[in-house]
């Protein structure tokens, strides 16, 4: 598949398992998961982009971010969703490391992180990373404004009661992250 088509899959992809599955009629499980072939039926009935079973294979192979699990003829997005009252992870406690990170920007920081903390906003839970070069990553996708990385102390935010769940694909979520635990 071209690069460019990729892409534009891809992004289909996140849009419809992560926030809007209604776009299309289909519907995802308590877990997420929504069955592959529905999902192709569906998506080519109702778009001009076409899905074949390779192209979702691809995507699901190929994402660096391993956004997405395939098994058994059923596909989800491992976390990000922002459906509510539809997606209930079985998401266990997990103790994180000492610190995690957020890519954010500074027009963020100022129009609200800076009193408020990081809030999950329109997703489940405010997602952060266990690398500097993953939190840079996510911070980027804002590019018209200036990067902005949070330290978060996991260790502190532990202590003090707060809990940590770790997606199937590495990424660390918790409720919220008060401005104390940012630097």
């Amino acid at each position: 598949m071209e690069a460019s088509e990729h892409l534009k899959k891809s992004k289909y992809l996140c849009l419809v398992l992560r926030h809007r599955p209604v776009k299309i009629g289909i519907s995802l499980d308590k877990k997420g998961w929504t069955d592959v072939s529905i999902l192709i039926e569906k998506t080519n009935a109702s778009q001009s982009l076409k899905l074949s079973l390779e192209d979702i294979e691809e995507i699901v192979r190929d994402c660096p971010k391993n956004r997405y699990t395939l098994f058994d003829g059923m596909i989800k997005a491992n976390q990000g969703h922002s459906v509510k009252g539809v997606v209930a992870f079985d998401l266990k406690c997990r103790v994180p490391p000492v610190t995690l990170w957020h890519g954010s920007t500074k027009q963020r920081w100022d129009k609200g992180i800076k009193k408020k903390g990081l809030l999950p906003m329109n997703r489940h839970h405010v997602h952060l990373s266990e690398d500097l070069e993953t939190a840079k990553s996510v911070g980027e996708r804002h590019r018209k404004e200036e990067l902005l990385i949070l330290k978060v102390d996991a260790k502190k935010m532990l202590a003090d009661g707060y809990k940590f769940y770790r997606s199937d694909n590495g990424v660390w979520m918790t409720d919220l992250v008060p401005v104390k635990y940012l630097s």
